[in-house]
């Protein structure tokens, strides 16, 4: 579940290893100077309130390009030059072995 705690822990691993620390090596303005932006999960708005509004603003005022990943909606959808179909993501999941 994406906001279990086996989750968190999972993230914080994988950006620890891709970055050795498990903050994000970039401060949320740069997100607003951003050409492209990919957000994987949906709870942006939820978990990052700022950092969502910076993803809109980059978006809405300078035209970068913004794609999501997420087995859910999210309010970051209608923004979105791309998305991933979330009824497609749950469909795969319940189908899959596991």
């Amino acid at each position: 579940h994406p906001g279990s705690p086996d989750a968190c822990r999972a993230v914080t691993a994988a950006l620890t290893g891709a970055f050795g620390t498990s903050r994000l090596p970039a401060s949320l303005t740069a997100i607003e100077q951003a050409d492209a932006l990919i957000v994987i999960a949906s709870d942006l708005e939820e978990s990052h309130p700022v950092a969502a509004l910076r993803v809109k603003d980059a978006v809405t005022k300078r035209g970068a390009k913004l794609v999501t990943i997420s087995a859910h909606w999210g309010e970051l959808e209608p923004f979105a030059a791309a998305s991933s179909d979330p009824s497609a993501a749950r469909r795969w999941s319940l189908n899959s072995p596991r």
